[in-house]
């Protein structure tokens, strides 16, 4: 019986081995609730803008919810964007204060 190979799936498309702890990361974090420090439930992570150089986090892009009010709020297209040190905690939900991250 031949045996058969299969892809690692912490290779990206070149080959190259990607660190476990991006995998654990996006794995963690993607389409995470977001809410804010009063209870308000925002929208979902749906992506993250990360500074280039440093590779620090700046914003965190987030798929409203259709009954939050986003008025007040940096946005791009469909999302909006909150600042990374608006974030207070990140467990069941990443937690963001409001008053932090109004435009």
């Amino acid at each position: 019986m031949k045996s058969q190979v299969y892809p690692n799936p912490h290779n990206n498309e070149n080959g190259d081995t990607i660190k476990m702890s991006k995998v654990f990361a996006r794995n963690l974090l993607f389409n995470k609730q977001v809410m804010a420090t009063d209870g308000t439930e925002i929208g979902a992570l749906s992506n993250i803008v990360i500074e280039i150089k440093g590779g620090n986090i700046i914003d965190l892009m987030i798929t409203p919810n259709p009954n939050f009010d986003a008025s007040r709020y940096k946005k791009v297209d469909n999302y909006i964007l909150m600042p990374f040190n608006s974030v207070s905690a990140i467990k069941d939900y990443i937690i963001v204060d409001k008053l932090k991250a109004r435009a």
